[in-house]
C-alpha cells in the first residue's frame, strides 16, 4: 500500500508544528539573552573551559531567576567536568545559548513567549 500525496503533507505540517513548538520551549527556559557577540563567546567558553560560559551568560544575564539559575548551573558544570558529565552538559548548554541567541529569537521579550505557550 502506498502512501498518498496528503499523508505526506500531513505529517510535514506535524513535524513543522513539532519543530516549531520546540523553538518557543527553547525560548523561555532559563537559557538567558545576551548581546550579539556575547553568546559566542559563551558558547566557545563553555566547550573549552566547562561551565564558565554559563558563569559569564549568568553575569550578564537581565533576568534575575535565569541568572540564579545559570549560576547554579555553572556551577555544577564545572565541578561535574572532572567526570565529563559537566562537560557534556556545558557542550549542550553552550549551544543552546548560542541558538537562543541567534537571529531575531533574541529579539523576542521573555514575557510574550511565555504567554504565548499558555
Amino acid at each position: 500500500m502506498t502512501a498518498s500525496p496528503i499523508d505526506g503533507v500531513k505529517s510535514d505540517v506535524d513535524l513543522a508544528k513539532k519543530a516549531y513548538k520546540y523553538r518557543r520551549l527553547l525560548q523561555v527556559t532559563k537559557i538567558p539573552k545576551l548581546g550579539s557577540p556575547l553568546h559566542v563567546i559563551c558558547m566557545m567558553l563553555n566547550i573549552f573551559l566547562p561551565g564558565i560560559g554559563t558563569l559569564v551568560a549568568a553575569c550578564y544575564s537581565k533576568n534575575e531567576s535565569k541568572k540564579k539559575w545559570n549560576f547554579i548551573f555553572g556551577v555544577l558544570q564545572l565541578l561535574l567536568s572532572v567526570v565529563l558529565i559537566g562537560w557534556m552538559w556545558s557542550v549542550i548548554w553552550g549551544v543552546l545559548i548560542f541558538i537562543r541567541n541567534r537571529g531575531k529569537a533574541g529579539l523576542i521579550p521573555d514575557k510574550v513567549l511565555e504567554h504565548a505557550l499558555k
